[in-house]
């Protein structure tokens, strides 16, 4: 069996949920995001280097950004070990929209240091021996950015998060003067995924049935920006339209929710999609990256073209208005998810991918 030391400093549980349920434990190290960036890095030394007769055969890091790819490369180096990286979006687009953004808002100082990210993020792209990636829009831009060959990119999904239904006695987390709720989760934190949001609400905010609720729940830095857009775009919307920001028990807005609309324009294979489809929800979302992945159109859920308000103002009320069609595809979509996406499945996927594209490159480069 190939022995994986994994790096990650976000989500941790896409990785060790999959190999645990495979009754593999591997050893994965998630570099705790609360400490200073030299501590981060000498937590990774001290705990990569305590086993001296562990010598794994794959170095495995998760998106593989700034410091945390290259020090996975020297790990890499001192064991002789392939390695992978764990791709989970497009960070070479992330990265050059961010630096775009500091410098046209003069942050000079956040310019070079994100330009320095991104860099030593291109160089531990440039020197990997393969990539794991989470969706086949996202295969596209490895071979794009990177001009690597195809046999070393493998597609494997993310697993399904646990979204247990609240215990009984919880109220749940929502305005509870609507009878429907349409919900949306997503991160503030990217611009194209507030652009969506944006369009959500030009699309169906101003058009929303009296007994409708539509929530918005998600933090980041287009939080407060969103609610100034709201105020001005659809201010007299604003007893049907709430803007959370960050909610911890996000299953208890899943389980009060009739419906979930998703629109990005920046992604990899949504978390909160899976989310959703777990829950039993019916999704509504734009076409494209790992979306049309998650959601068979018209079986699993409803796929529309983004940039068309007037669709995807349709689908919505279609299926408020329609319980037994939000019955049927929410349950397609629970069902589809538990099967080929439980941690059981992923896991198999993720360690017959690394097998196979770490023993690629031996051939590639022999």
């Amino acid at each position: 069996m190939t022995d994986i030391l994994a790096f990650t400093a976000l989500r941790p549980r896409e990785l060790t949920d999959p190999l645990e349920a495979t009754g593999y434990t591997g050893t994965v190290i998630n570099i705790d995001n609360d400490r200073t960036l030299p501590g981060r890095i000498f937590q990774q030394i001290i705990q990569g280097v305590r086993n001296p007769d562990f010598k794994p055969d794959v170095v495995m890091v998760y998106n593989g950004t700034g410091v945390l790819g290259i020090i996975s490369l020297l790990f890499g180096w001192y064991y002789s070990a392939a390695v992978i990286v764990r791709v989970n979006g497009n960070v070479f687009r992330q990265h050059r929209e961010k630096t775009d953004e500091f410098l046209t808002g003069g942050q000079y100082g956040a310019f070079l240091l994100y330009s320095l990210l991104g860099l030593a993020t291109r160089v531990t792209y440039a020197l990997a021996d393969g990539y794991l990636v989470v969706s086949e829009e996202l295969r596209h831009a490895i071979q794009t950015n990177t001009n690597c060959s195809e046999s070393r990119i493998a597609v494997v999904h993310n697993p399904v998060p646990d979204v247990s239904p609240p215990e009984d006695g919880q109220t749940p987390i929502g305005p509870a003067q609507h009878d429907r709720i349409l919900l949306t989760v997503t991160n503030l934190n990217y611009e194209g995924k507030f652009e969506g949001v944006k369009q959500i609400i030009d699309s169906v905010g101003r058009d929303l049935p009296d007994d409708v609720g539509y929530v918005i729940a998600g933090g980041g830095i287009y939080l407060e920006e969103l609610r100034a857009y709201l105020d001005q775009a659809a201010p007299e919307a604003s007893d049907q339209i709430h803007i959370l920001g960050y909610v911890n028990d996000i299953e208890l807005l899943y389980d009060a929710a009739d419906v979930f609309v998703y629109v990005s324009y920046i992604d990899g294979f949504p978390n909160v999609v899976l989310e959703a489809q777990a829950a039993g929800l019916p999704v509504i979302a734009n076409a494209a990256y790992g979306m049309v992945e998650q959601i068979e159109d018209g079986e699993s859920g409803v796929l529309v073209e983004g940039s068309d308000g007037s669709t995807l103002a349709d689908a919505v009320h279609r299926l408020l208005d329609d319980p037994e069609l939000r019955e049927r595809l929410g349950t397609a979509a629970r069902e589809q998810v538990t099967e080929k996406n439980s941690p059981e499945r992923i896991g198999t996927e993720l360690l017959e991918a690394t097998v196979n594209v770490s023993t690629t490159n031996e051939i590639d480069t022999s």
